[in-house]
Formats: C-alpha cells, sequence, structure tokens
C-alpha cells in the first residue's frame, strides 16, 4: 500500500493529483446558468455534497462544483464503477474493483491511495476519517482506516472473512466492520488506539447490508429482514423485524436511520427509527423512491416528479415538483440538489 499527500486546498490537491495520473483537468470559470449546472455526458452517474458543493462522478470522470455553482474541476477519466463518499467536508471517489482511490478534504489537502487490492467500499465520516474495504490476492480482505491527514491509523487483516464496509465512529474512538462469512454475515468492532477486537456479532443464515453509527455509542446494522441496535460494550441493545417486508435500503442520519422496505407486490413502505431502535414514524408510499439522502435531523425523498423534505419521523416539512428528477440530495447549506438527465440545480424546500 502506498499514499502521497500535499498541503494543496482540497480542489487543487484532486486536480493536481490527477495530472500526476497523466489525465486531463480542466479548471472552468463557471458551469451554472440560470440557477442550474450543466452536467457533462456519462453513464452510471453517482452523486455526492461534500460541504456546500457538489460533486458527480460517471462513467467519463469526475466533476465538483462550487457552492456558488461554478464547476471547479473536470477530470475525463474512463470509469467502468464510479463511487463517491462525502461526510462534512471531505470526499473520496474511486472506481470500485480497480486499486487507486482519492481523498480530499484533510490539511494535508490530499490523500491518494493504492490499496493493493480491488477496492470493494470506502466510506468517510464528519470528521474526516476514512475506512478503505479492500480484497487481495486469493480473496483475503482488509481494511485500513486513514486519519483527516492522510495517516493510516489502524489496518484489520479479514483472514477467513469476506469485508464488505467499514465505518469509523463520529469521534474516531471505533471501527465497525461488516463481513460476511461462510456461515453468514459479521459485525465486529475495534479501538482504533488499540490492537484487540472488542465484540463481534454474528448473523447465521443473514447478512446484512448496511452499516452505520447513528451517535457515538449506537450502531445500527440492517438486512432483509431486521434493523440490530448495538453499542460498543457488545450489547444487543434492541431489534426491530420488519415482519412480511423486506428491506432494500437504508439511510443514517443524524441520530436516526431510514429504511425503505417492500411487500413484494411494489408497494413501498419507510419507516424511521431512533438511535436507540425506536420506531419514530412510518410512511406508506404509493410509488417506489427514486432517491433517498438523509443529513443531519433531515430526510430528502425524491418520487417520481415529487422531491419531499422530511424529518427523522417521516412527517413532512415540505414539497415541491421535482419533474424529470432522477437523484436528490440534501447539502450542508441546508439546499436540496436536484439531478437530472444533463443538469442540477440547487433549491430550498
Amino acid at each position: 500500500m502506498r499514499t502521497k499527500s500535499s498541503g494543496i486546498s482540497p480542489v487543487l490537491a484532486l486536480a493536481a493529483m490527477f495530472s500526476l495520473a497523466a489525465l486531463l483537468f480542466i479548471a472552468l470559470l463557471s458551469g451554472r446558468e440560470g440557477g442550474r449546472w450543466t452536467l457533462a455526458a456519462g453513464g452510471g452517474g453517482v452523486y455526492a455534497a461534500p460541504g456546500n458543493t457538489f460533486a458527480c462522478a460517471s462513467s467519463t470522470g469526475l466533476r465538483v462544483y462550487g457552492e456558488d455553482g461554478g464547476q471547479l474541476l473536470s477530470i475525463e477519466r474512463r470509469l467502468e464503477s464510479p463511487a463517491l463518499s462525502a461526510a462534512g467536508d471531505y470526499l473520496a471517489a474511486w472506481d470500485a474493483g480497480g486499486e487507486e482511490l482519492l481523498f480530499a478534504g484533510g490539511t494535508q489537502g490530499l490523500l491518494e491511495v493504492e490499496t493493493g487490492g480491488e477496492l470493494v467500499s470506502a466510506r468517510v465520516n464528519e470528521g474526516g476519517f476514512l475506512a478503505v474495504a479492500a480484497l487481495g490476492g486469493g480473496g483475503l480482505g482488509t481494511v485500513t482506516v486513514y486519519s483527516p491527514d492522510g495517516e493510516a491509523v489502524y489496518r484489520w487483516h479479514a483472514g477467513t472473512a469476506w469485508p464488505l464496509e467499514g465505518c469509523v465512529s463520529p469521534s474516531g474512538e471505533y471501527l465497525a466492520v461488516l463481513a460476511a462469512s461462510e456461515d453468514g454475515g459479521q459485525v465486529r468492532l475495534f479501538r482504533l488506539d488499540g490492537t484487540e477486537e472488542l465484540w463481534r456479532a454474528d448473523t447465521p443464515g443473514e447478512l446484512p447490508f448496511a452499516l452505520g453509527w447513528l451517535g457515538e455509542e449506537r450502531l445500527c446494522a440492517v438486512s432483509a429482514g431486521r434493523a440490530l441496535f448495538l453499542t460498543p460494550e457488545g450489547g444487543l441493545e434492541a431489534e426491530q423485524g420488519f415482519g412480511p417486508l423486506s428491506a432494500r435500503r437504508c439511510s443514517f442520519g443524524e441520530g436516526f436511520a431510514v429504511a425503505e422496505l417492500a411487500d413484494g407486490e411494489g408497494r413501498c413502505t419507510l419507516v424511521s427509527f431512533s438511535a436507540e431502535g425506536e420506531r419514530l414514524g412510518r410512511l406508506e408510499l404509493d410509488r417506489t423512491p427514486l432517491d433517498l439522502s438523509l443529513r443531519g435531523e433531515r430526510a430528502l425523498l425524491l418520487l417520481d416528479g415529487e422531491a419531499r423534505l422530511l424529518d427523522s419521523s417521516l412527517s413532512e416539512l415540505g414539497a415541491r415538483a421535482a419533474e424529470g428528477a432522477v437523484a436528490a440530495l440534501l447539502a450542508g447549506n441546508g439546499e436540496a440538489i436536484l439531478v437530472r438527465r444533463g443538469w442540477a440545480e440547487a433549491v430550498y424546500i
């Protein structure tokens, strides 16, 4: 594994790194006209909102737009499976299955990581701690944690398990890992200042697909059939079963989580849970959600033709038309970013 860092600003650092990789960097003075950002063509688009900026990665490369709407950089590169992770002012970008990852936002300005294995996932937290899961030769995997300044501070070797995702607690004290084994799923917890595993929770015959922190003292793991709420001390605090419904997506906010449940007949239900595992709200939908974004204590729900702003109990705070929108996310300044094919706009709901 090799890392590089430089002390330039996050945006310039990203540009500089891609120049080192012999990639084309084009800084445009503006990319927003009439309240819209023009997006470059490319398939498989994914989006993120680090701070008050907007990032878009597609099969043709990576673009980052500033808070004033100007396009800060455009990087032309073929990405087979583009992926982004953002939290606070931090952004990680990579090609799933590749071996290189870019990280910007810390005082070092740039972190270039060569994992030495195929990237499975990467996750950055609000404090800038980055957890990278990768598979090496023979399928053996690792989860490596980097500090906001790009220092590798912890590495877990998975052994006979396959790491799916790692996430660092808000304070940077704990690393939680979601892994798969021949028997099912595993949730494992480590202290970043120690060498021993604190605990491991096995889910035989069941594989959680989502893992997230709901504050410093609560961890939530979600599978198709239930949500588990655990504490760093290793106890199962609560459990919420989904009955005849099946979870297919889950998002995590500040102290709450929202799961999207399906009944197998095209109907969808959203349920929200507190950090303690109590059900906060339930919302029956007549349409399948196109996107769901959580930030702070709010949720942004995108349906066909409509965007709704919700609180943690799924009560509606506002709504607006969103014809043609294919994705939506909440920015740090409270705006909602609605993404359409070829352009995006930031609005208040």
